[in-house]
């Protein structure tokens, strides 16, 4: 609980996010495969990435629809996966109750991308 009250909100810069956290953040499987398969990317496809998450089509991606990404991505390999993660918290708040539009997606991606080392895809 208290590792995931130290998670900085999205509005914090992205770049150092998992570095400065360092032992102190939580991730889940799915979350790992999402963020791995994300950084392969060029940053074109985050739009498709971004538009393949937003089923509602409103352009703010709310935690219901980031889980159901998340059991997709878990789907056949990880039965349980935390309530709360680092990366949630990060996107949407404690409680849940946070969005994230799309260019919050794109600035988290981009600062995600500069802060892996070799990162610059």
């Amino acid at each position: 609980q208290a590792i995931l009250e130290g998670a900085p909100t999205h509005s914090r810069e992205t770049r150092s996010l998992f570095r400065g956290l360092g032992d102190n953040a939580v991730i889940s499987y799915p979350e790992y495969l999402f963020l791995v398969s994300i950084l392969s990317k060029p940053r074109d496809h985050f739009l498709k990435t971004f538009q393949m998450i937003d089923v509602d089509c409103n352009w703010m991606l709310t935690l219901d629809e980031f889980e159901f990404v998340e059991r997709l991505f878990s789907k056949g390999v990880v039965e349980e996966t935390p309530e709360n993660t680092t990366l949630k918290v990060h996107f949407f708040k404690m409680d849940g109750s946070g969005v994230i539009t799309f260019d919050d997606f794109v600035h988290f991606l981009d600062g995600l991308q500069k802060g892996v080392p070799g990162g610059g895809i």
